[in-house]
């Protein structure tokens, strides 16, 4: 994008491009996309081997319900963690891009930051924030769910576990698809 730019002399407005498109919409799908794939599939493989080899069973036995002590624990996990690597995420992003655009274009670092908080609204943080934590909850649940409804063995787990990753990251990306038609309904700017 920066080479295009700077062909009609606008590389200024690299640095707003790249904190607009992460804070909104990349940091969070990306990071989304990354926990599904590890933290979905660890949840899903661990509650399922726990369905196999019936301990879910014994905990019920015990009188301690499983949704209050196997899956309410990882929802909030992931409810409060992926805004944080999402903003870590964000963060690492806006700095490569400013090495970038120092080395090629001959921005400055404080001229970059100036240009970042210029362009970046309150508006766009907060919507990234706020995906960050609905993409927790999704993925939590969705994990969750396909470890408890685990049957069949070890086969069983490996399936479970592969169709938990694969739905996580497909209702991400539908769910980030929808939030974005709806935004711009609602800020058309």
């Amino acid at each position: 994008t920066g080479y295009q730019l700077q062909r009609f002399g606008t590389e200024r407005l690299v640095p707003g491009l790249v904190a607009i498109a992460f804070t909104r919409e990349l940091g969070p799908l990306i990071t989304g996309i990354m926990l599904a794939a590890r933290i979905g599939a660890a949840f899903t493989a661990e509650l399922g081997t726990m369905q196999v080899s019936e301990e879910v069973e014994a905990i019920e036995a015990m009188g301690i319900g499983p949704l209050r002590f196997l899956v309410a624990p990882r929802l909030l996990a992931l409810f409060l963690l992926m805004p944080c690597l999402s903003t870590i995420a964000n963060l690492a992003a806006i700095f490569a891009s400013c090495l970038i655009s120092r080395a090629y274009f001959s921005i400055a670092f404080v001229y970059f930051l100036d240009l970042v908080r210029d362009a970046l609204l309150i508006r766009d943080i907060v919507t990234g924030v706020l995906k960050s934590f609905l993409f927790g909850l999704l993925i939590g649940g969705i994990a969750c769910y396909r470890g408890l409804s685990v049957k069949g063995g070890a086969a069983g787990v490996g399936t479970a576990t592969t169709s938990s990753v694969v739905t996580s990251i497909a209702t991400v990306i539908g769910f980030d698809t929808m939030y974005n038609i709806v935004y711009t309904v609602f800020f058309p700017t």
